[in-house]
């Protein structure tokens, strides 16, 4: 019973772990696609705001600044709201596979959690920066477009 029994839950994990690593593949192709073009309409919707703030004399680094604010602020909520949302939907699927014969561990994995926020920042501010490289091509005269 025992060899039939381990040879199910041996192939339950690797069932398991390969369905994780395509959701995370996916996840992040899908996060790196939608940062880029979110952040992309963001400085397009604030070109107004950028080319007022440099004809009022402020630098490309100030107006660089100001979306770098509003940027840290967004990421800070997503990341937020994302680890609760993460936490709250991973006891759910858990829960949802876990058979009367089977128990799996529902604790929370604080190592799993911080490289998540870590790797979310970092494609932030990654994609922020591609997005900021527009700012340069704005000219004083674009204002109405």
């Amino acid at each position: 019973y025992y060899t039939s029994a381990r040879t199910f839950f041996d192939s339950f994990t690797n069932v398991a772990k390969a369905i994780v690593v395509i959701y995370l593949v996916l996840s992040i192709l899908m996060a790196l696609l939608v940062l880029l073009n979110l952040f992309t309409m963001f400085v397009e919707e604030k070109r107004k705001e950028i080319i007022v703030l440099r004809i009022n004399g402020f630098s490309i680094k100030a107006a660089r600044s100001y979306i770098y604010r509003d940027t840290i602020l967004l990421t800070t909520i997503g990341i937020v709201l994302g680890v609760i949302l993460g936490f709250i939907m991973g006891a759910e699927s858990i829960h949802s596979i876990e058979s009367s014969m089977t128990y799996f561990i529902k604790s929370f994995d604080w190592r799993a959690g911080l490289t998540g926020v870590a790797v979310s920042a970092f494609m932030s501010f990654a994609m922020i920066n591609i997005a900021l490289k527009r700012i340069k091509k704005f000219g004083l005269s674009d204002i109405n477009k």
